[in-house]
């Protein structure tokens, strides 16, 4: 079976969660740099929806096959091992954020904490539950509301690739598989007039995870049967390209244009050897990707405790974030990510014996 282990996709990844570190931070570019260069980080935001994507084309290549039959077993050694990959870190952020209401508390002006330190909202964060739906807003470690509703399509992950393996799916069977969850976020958008896919995080941000992971693992399904991805990737790259053109000059909004967009992208990069794959497949770049779920997760971390120790908010204090984010970056993925993981990993246990890291 193929692998999804793809450096380029690696390099993507990183690249997007560097991404979303600078959107966080972006009211510094303002007034400084304009044109495309901002516009471009004012949609930092849908590198989120890149994530999805990406997990669903991951995990359906390395895993898909082992849920042809729905068995237990299989079943509890892969919510144990996506724990094992996402919980410790998430635990470790959400440990380093009680730092933030005590010193709001002791050293704020006003002493208020507000909603952004609501303590159901942080059990249900400890629970990876927290954007399931049933609030409006985000709280605490905000860009952990992703690590939340990608745990729920975790959860669905059995099922839907016990459906996407039941036959040998056709082109336009696949096509389905893309277009019509697409379709469904960009109607469930309009029905609730939000106009992008950055609304309603709270509330929608569970269906936007769950469509675009099962597109993801789509193309993985897909991924198994291609023969040539080296013509594919020319195909999808032409289509990218007419993508590109649309969106332009019709100005389609987010929720109609992105996921399908990272799609097209996503397949382009599959074969490798086109010079935007080799370049994001360098190892600078892998390293970096390979650090992202770090960088995702403590940046915002970081933004609030530089905006919190400064009185002016400019370049030194940008140059100051990115640094610190780069550093704890390493540090998290060295001294948590990796031994938690592969501590946790040696626990996972079937009836076939130790599941090992994969």
């Amino acid at each position: 079976m193929k692998s999804g282990n793809i450096s380029a996709l690696t390099g993507l990844r990183g690249l997007a969660a560097w991404l979303v570190v600078v959107y966080h931070f972006r009211e510094v570019l303002t007034g400084r740099f304009g044109g495309w260069a901002l516009a471009f980080v004012d949609e930092g935001f849908l590198a989120v929806d890149l994530f999805f994507i990406l997990s669903g084309f991951v995990l359906y290549v390395n895993y898909g096959i082992d849920f042809g039959r729905l068995r237990l077993p299989e079943m509890l050694a892969f919510y144990g091992k996506r724990l094992a990959r996402i919980y410790p870190l998430h635990l470790v952020i959400l440990l380093l954020y009680l730092a933030n209401p005590v010193a709001l508390y002791f050293f704020s002006n006003t002493g208020q904490l507000g909603e952004r330190y609501d303590p159901l909202y942080y059990l249900a964060s400890l629970l990876l539950v927290q954007n399931w739906g049933w609030t409006d807003r985000l709280a605490w470690n905000v860009p952990a509301w992703s690590i939340s509703t990608e745990f729920a399509a975790y959860l669905l992950f059995p099922f839907l690739a016990l459906f996407l393996g039941r036959e040998r799916w056709r082109a336009g069977a696949l096509a389905t598989g893309l277009v019509l969850p697409a379709f469904a976020i960009a109607a469930l958008y309009h029905l609730a007039e939000l106009p992008s896919l950055g609304s309603g995080i709270g509330q929608f941000g569970i269906y936007r995870c769950v469509a675009e992971f099962f597109m993801g693992m789509t193309i993985g399904k897909a991924y198994g049967q291609w023969q040539d991805t080296r013509r594919l990737a020319w195909y999808a790259g032409a289509a990218l390209c007419v993508w590109l053109m649309s969106v332009t000059l019709w100005q389609l909004p987010d929720t109609v244009s992105a996921p399908l967009g990272f799609v097209l992208l996503i397949v382009v990069l599959l074969d490798g050897q086109g010079t935007v794959a080799r370049w994001l497949g360098s190892p600078v770049l892998v390293r970096i990707g390979e650090c992202s779920y770090s960088t995702y997760l403590v940046h915002y971390l970081v933004k609030d405790w530089v905006k919190f120790l400064s009185t002016d908010i400019g370049l030194l204090q940008f140059g100051t974030y990115l640094a610190v984010v780069a550093l704890l970056s390493i540090i998290l993925y060295r001294l948590v990510e990796v031994p938690a993981r592969t501590w946790l990993y040696g626990l996972i246990v079937t009836k076939k014996g130790v599941i090992h890291a994969g």
